[in-house]
């Protein structure tokens, strides 16, 4: 017998970009038994697949012993993950907060008093110093950590640009420190740029340690939403509430009305509905009765069941949905910031060219002094100031539009993912269709509603409230001697008369004849006398007004549509016939939707749309994860990009805002790019001294901003609704 490979979270600290995560992956394919890695430089994870036999713990130390913190994952020690994400946030605001009290003031000087008084100068330079080597150390010793491993990160060239910038402009404080010419000096300080440049990086910092905060949580919010302490029903009929974690296959458990059921089981006794949207997406909750099968984390309504344990802990499918968002997010390719992509041949190149500049200099008998302003003028012309503020203000612009349009997207990945998605797969529940149910007809009359509606008023289950509610307006009859049959319906008198409103099961388990033709797809109550069925009612989903138009201006603009769906395929297809969407796959498990989210992949960029719990693993796996605004915390947290307003009407605008962004960012990394191979030549040429250096590397961060402030003439054209089609959904 075989023994299937063994997947291992591990937990790895002290990853600042690309470079260190190529630099982990190196390390763990070199060892023994170590199949596949995959690091994740956003979750700071890798996902590691050993052969059998194979120790996680002896592959987490050889990942430490390269020089980053690493242990195999813990799902216990979230809570304290969750923790330490949050106070390393408040030490990182704190710092950006610091460094912007000091660069305020200092830029405020140097750009508006040209001509300073050489105590002045001094005064910059002092003010600088907190913010460079206090402020700035991270970004210092992390660039000589890298130096050690032979290897160049983004924080070198953060490094590099604030040394170069505060270096230089000690160096004319010295220099120039009495000259004769009173504005000598002046002229030849740029503290401002290496405060700024810290300053900004530093807010960069905070960010992104948000996002990541927020990643932290999502695992922790999904395992909440089974309860902390259960009861146990002991063998003499008494009752005992124990610890979720004590819970044993086999142990007979309590369910009251309005508690989540602790694990997966199958019911013993009672009767009760239980809202299972958590795994299907239904909008309607399921009769449970002896023998039917119960899953963690799904609601109770109304009536008491005692089920028996069958799956506990990591086996339950709640842990299941929670170990796939977590693995799904694992796996996605590292974010690979542009920047850190070239700083790998960008920086060592800089600073060679700098060094043959100084030799060359040197050789051809230029001063000493003056060989190594040259040289400098390389350093500061090559600083990173363009490359550093071509994605962040792109970005920046970019995730302003969209937020003002009711779109929030998480980070530059996903931003740069939906450039190039060509495939959006749709939930149907709550995401193309409203996710309540409402009454579609009443069958033999419309005049029965508010009879339906009387006897409906007295129940919380969701189908009486949307017969309640069709019935709004209208003058309902008293009902009296009211009673309520969990799992079948509801019964009263209503004008001398009993009348009941039901299932159809409970309609012919009191031997009434309902009649042949239904509604397929549609959902049945009914209403009748002792004697006879007096209505049908007929209740569905109804698909979203937008939905149409969404779908078709997707189709127009080149994207290929697919819905997956929990729901039966009969459903699946009325609603996706509707719709023009000819890939429909029903009858869909969470982890089914994940694998046709993987095998999508193989051949394009796919997005998934997705409203649920039930959707969260197809939402992490999918290259770009858009969650509706309306659905669970967990799938938000899974999902890149949210519509907050809950409208599926922003979706190609998004798409169309990603592309234009990306676009933003690759014009500008051009332009940085042309800017430093015209620059540098002059620099080694000694065209250009550090101070015009230092001219020239401020205008081309201005043109970079510029372009990316072009970005808020972009046209938002949010899809509204066509007329509604005449298929409607029902779950």
């Amino acid at each position: 017998m075989s023994v299937s490979p063994q997947e291992v979270v591990l937990e790895v600290d002290g990853m600042v970009c690309a470079a260190c995560v190529r630099r982990v992956e190196k390390t763990l394919a070199k060892q023994p038994g170590v199949a596949s890695a995959q690091v994740n430089f956003a979750t700071q994870t890798a996902l590691v697949t050993l052969e059998p036999g194979q120790s996680p713990e002896a592959i987490a130390q050889s990942v430490t012993a390269s020089g980053y913190a690493a242990k195999v994952h813990d799902p216990e020690r979230s809570q304290e993950r969750e923790d330490e994400a949050e106070k390393q946030w408040v030490k990182q605001r704190r710092e950006f907060l610091g460094a912007l009290a000091l660069t305020l003031p200092i830029a405020a000087v140097s750009m508006i008093w040209h001509h300073r008084a050489d105590w002045v100068n001094l005064l910059l330079g002092l003010a600088t110093l907190p913010v460079v080597f206090w402020y700035g150390r991270r970004f210092l010793v992390d660039a000589w950590s890298a130096a050690k491993k032979r290897t160049a990160t983004m924080d070198t060239l953060v490094a590099l640009g604030i040394l170069a910038a505060y270096g230089v402009s000690t160096y004319g404080l010295i220099a120039f420190w009495g000259s004769s010419n009173p504005h000598a000096l002046s002229e030849h300080v740029y503290f401002e740029t290496a405060a700024v440049i810290v300053t900004l990086i530093l807010m960069g910092k905070v960010l992104e340690s948000g996002a990541k905060k927020k990643m932290s949580q999502a695992v922790g919010q999904l395992l909440n939403l089974v309860p902390a302490k259960v009861r146990v029903v002991l063998p003499d009929g008494s009752e005992e509430e124990i610890s979720l974690n004590q819970v044993r296959v086999g142990f007979n458990l309590r369910l009251r009305p309005g508690e989540r059921v602790a694990v997966d089981g199958e019911v013993l006794e009672g009767v009760s509905h239980l809202d299972e949207s958590l795994v299907t997406g239904e909008p309607f909750p399921v009769i449970k009765t002896v023998g039917s099968k119960v899953t963690a984390g799904t609601l109770n309504q109304e009536g008491s069941l005692v089920y028996v344990a069958k799956l506990v802990g990591k086996d339950t499918l709640l842990a299941q949905i929670s170990d796939a968002v977590q693995k799904a997010q694992g796996s996605k390719p590292p974010v690979q910031r542009i920047v850190d992509r070239v700083s790998a041949w960008f920086v060592p190149i800089v600073v060679a060219i700098a060094a043959a500049t100084l030799v060359g200099s040197l050789l051809t008998g230029l001063a000493g002094d003056q060989a190594v302003l040259r040289a400098v003028a390389v350093l500061v012309i090559a600083c990173p100031c363009a490359l550093g503020l071509a994605t962040p203000t792109a970005l920046v612009v970019g995730l302003g539009v969209a937020a003002r349009r009711g779109v929030l997207i998480k980070d530059a990945s996903a931003l740069e993912v939906a450039a190039r998605v060509e495939s959006i797969s749709f939930d149907k529940t709550g995401t193309l269709t409203e996710g309540k149910p409402q009454v579609i007809s009443v069958e033999p009359d419309s005049h029965f509603l508010p009879l339906a509606a009387s006897l409906a008023k007295g129940s919380e289950h969701p189908l009486s409230l949307a017969i309640f509610r069709a019935a709004e307006g209208v003058q309902l009859p008293e009902v009296t001697d009211f009673v309520s049959h969990p799992g079948k319906g509801v019964e009263g008198k209503v004008g001398g008369q009993r009348l009941t409103l039901g299932s159809p099961v409970w309609a012919r388990e009191r031997g009434l004849e309902l009649p042949t033709s239904t509604h397929p797809g549609h959902t049945m109550v009914v209403l009748s006398s002792d004697e006879e069925i007096l209505a049908i009612i007929s209740l569905s989903d109804v698909v979203r007004k937008e939905a149409s138009s969404v779908v078709r201006e997707l189709h127009e603009l080149g994207y290929s549509t697919s819905l997956l769906s929990g729901d039966n395929q009969t459903v699946a297809d009325k609603v996706g016939g509707s719709l023009g969407i000819r890939v429909v796959l029903g009858g869909l498990l969470p982890t089914e939707k994940l694998g046709v989210i993987r095998h999508q992949q193989l051949s394009h960029k796919v997005a998934m749309v997705g409203d649920g719990v039930n959707d969260a693993p197809a939402l992490a796996q999918a290259d770009l994860g858009i969650a509706m605004g309306s659905g669970s915390g967990i799938a938000h947290e899974a999902a890149a990009m949210t519509l907050i307003r809950g409208n599926l009407g922003g979706i190609p605008s998004a798409l169309g805002l990603a592309k234009a962004t990306v676009g933003k960012i690759y014009q500008n990394l051009f332009w940085a790019f042309i800017y430093n191979v015209v620059m540098i030549p002059l620099a080694v040429a000694g065209l250009l001294n550090p101070m015009l250096a230092s001219l020239a590397m401020a205008l081309s961060s201005v043109s970079v901003v510029s372009n990316s402030l072009l970005l808020f003439r972009y046209k938002w054209k949010e899809v509204s609704a066509s007329p509604p089609p005449s298929a409607r959904a029902t779950q």
